[in-house]
């Protein structure tokens, strides 16, 4: 798997030019947070028939459980969700390791709702694990000369 490190900011929302101070190893600011994402294809769902879509594990170390899991989070993630993009056994964890992700009270779920900036501090989360999961797909189908079908075989080959 592929560690993404992304800058979260919780209150303001993500543009451009976030992203290109971002891009000059930005410092924090107050309200902002390192969150780990780690990006890789699962053989052994891209073999199967049928749950090859993208999922999404949303993991928290401070609560030391399994916060919340998407087997096709490509709407989630504002992904492309026709045809086969996307599709080749795709697995996102993110690893909430130092709590800043706002559970409800049983830890089951998110309550970004109770927060101030709660809206906010969600879309960038959404954006920047979409961008990432964008950016590692397009990277290995340019690696497969933009076919779906050579990624395929070389995912389960693996």
């Amino acid at each position: 798997m592929t560690h993404f490190q992304v800058l979260i900011d919780t209150n303001t929302t993500v543009t451009a030019k976030h992203i290109a101070l971002y891009a000059k190893n930005r410092t924090m600011d107050s309200g902002t947070y390192a969150l780990d994402l780690y990006v890789g294809f699962d053989a052994i769902r891209c073999a199967s028939f049928e749950s090859k879509q993208t999922n999404l594990v949303w993991h928290s170390r401070r609560s030391g459980r399994l916060i919340k899991h998407h087997k096709d989070a490509r709407g989630e993630l504002c992904l492309s969700s026709g045809g086969t993009d996307f599709c080749q056994g795709l697995t996102v964890i993110v690893d909430d390791k130092h709590g800043h992700l706002p559970l409800n009270p049983t830890k089951q779920d998110f309550a970004f709702g109770e927060c101030s900036h709660g809206d906010v501090h969600y879309h960038n989360l959404v954006a920047w694990i979409a961008a990432s999961v964008k950016a590692y797909f397009k990277h290995h189908m340019r690696l497969c000369s933009n076919k779906k079908t050579i990624l395929t075989e070389r995912v389960t080959d693996q």
